[in-house]
């Protein structure tokens, strides 16, 4: 309390959830009731920017709990592929909604890229507060994806995407590829590029 941060303890409700989760799996093996073996899961996650700690599930047990009620939609297979597919999200006001998508429905690895600050005319297609404003989205929409999956692997773009960077954001090389592009940018010079780019490398 002294150093100023909130503390939160996520297990008050995983507990409940993951055993809940486990009822249905004959091969689960933790006793959530076991006071030892919650403090073994548990990891303490620091949130400098709401100055918050958080407790939780380590990234294998968060990630079964953030996903469980996808079950219906993905399975497995589909739900390992997309939480390991690399994302490129170019342009940040409609693509940081684009990006919370994805990262709700399990996806835990970004490239983000966007060179602007937030400013009061991009509240109209943006989630974002006025507390905000002058922040680089890159930044707000990484915080964004932290705050829903703390295991989640971001990799910021703050000058956003230009034909110099296309390596680096896209792939190629031996720079790992995107799964997937979402393009939003407003300038059409560079919408036109990154397709192009995004074409000859087959994503």
């Amino acid at each position: 309390a002294g150093s100023g941060y909130r503390f939160v303890d996520g297990w008050e409700s995983a507990r409940e959830e993951l055993m809940a989760i486990d009822s249905f799996d004959p091969n689960a093996r933790w006793d959530w009731g076991d006071a030892d073996v919650v403090a073994d899961a548990s990891r303490f996650i620091v949130y400098p920017w709401r100055s918050t700690i958080v407790r939780l599930p380590d990234r294998e047990h968060f990630h079964r709990l953030r996903t469980a009620r996808n079950r219906f939609l993905l399975d497995d297979k589909e739900q390992d592929d997309w939480s390991g597919a690399l994302i490129g999200v170019a342009g940040l006001s409609v693509g940081s909604s684009v990006a919370s998508v994805c990262s709700l429905t399990g996806a835990r690895r970004f490239r983000l890229a966007d060179p602007d600050t937030l400013g009061p005319s991009n509240l109209n297609r943006l989630l974002g507060s006025v507390c905000d404003l002058g922040e680089s989205k890159v930044t707000l929409a990484q915080r964004r994806l932290l705050e829903t999956d703390p295991y989640t692997e971001v990799t910021p773009f703050a000058d956003g995407y230009t034909e110099g960077a296309s390596e680096a954001f896209l792939g190629g090389g031996r720079t790992e590829r995107l799964a997937v592009l979402m393009e939003e940018m407003d300038n059409l010079a560079m919408k036109v590029a990154i397709r192009l780019q995004a074409r000859e490398r087959r994503i």
